[in-house]
């Protein structure tokens, strides 16, 4: 279940996705803590502001890291030059600027229980062989 999770190519179950999901929201959440705390550090925050200034840390770090996701996944997947692949990187921005890592990571999550383009086509070929 924790194999490959670093493998953005594979096609993963809803069971394994769902762990997908935490371990990146675990380590987003993470990596935002410990950037918030040293940018508090270099811009003198006072402590008045401290929980504003992390949580804008943390909402742009969910930004950056799900957005990241949900691009790197499209292209190992092969489908980055698809249409839809657009939209979902838009809907990736939305979400993690509106919940942060909570929702961010839920487009990346379902992203990696879809098939790569090369199976897709291998799959559609074999069908319509086997229809004629």
């Amino acid at each position: 279940m924790f194999k490959n999770l670093n493998n953005l190519e594979i096609k993963r179950s809803w069971k394994e996705a769902i762990v997908f999901y935490i371990v990146y929201l675990i380590v987003t959440l993470i990596i935002g803590v410990f950037i918030s705390v040293f940018a508090a550090i270099i811009f003198d925050v006072t402590p008045e502001n401290a929980k504003d200034f992390g949580v804008k840390v943390g909402t742009g770090m969910a930004i950056v890291i799900s957005t990241f996701l949900t691009y790197s996944i499209l292209k190992k997947k092969g489908i980055l030059k698809e249409p839809s692949s657009l939209a979902y990187i838009f809907a990736t921005c939305v979400f993690s600027g509106l919940g942060g890592a909570l929702l961010g990571l839920i487009i990346p999550s379902f992203l990696t229980t879809e098939s790569e383009k090369n199976n897709l086509k291998t799959k559609n070929e074999n069908e319509s062989t086997v229809n004629i």
